[in-house]
């Protein structure tokens, strides 16, 4: 089975819409990554 993406809600954004691979990007926004309810990172450097 392929991944798909979910629709992000308002306030969100998709991984699917940005390049791959990743790269890493100093920015000063707060950060919080969240996987089934489950806070796994964040961050605010």
């Amino acid at each position: 089975m392929n991944p798909q993406p979910i629709t992000p809600q308002p306030g969100q954004e998709s991984v699917w819409d940005y390049p791959r691979p990743a790269i890493l990007q100093d920015t000063n926004k707060h950060l919080k990554i969240i996987f089934n309810g489950i806070i796994l990172a964040k961050t605010t450097r």
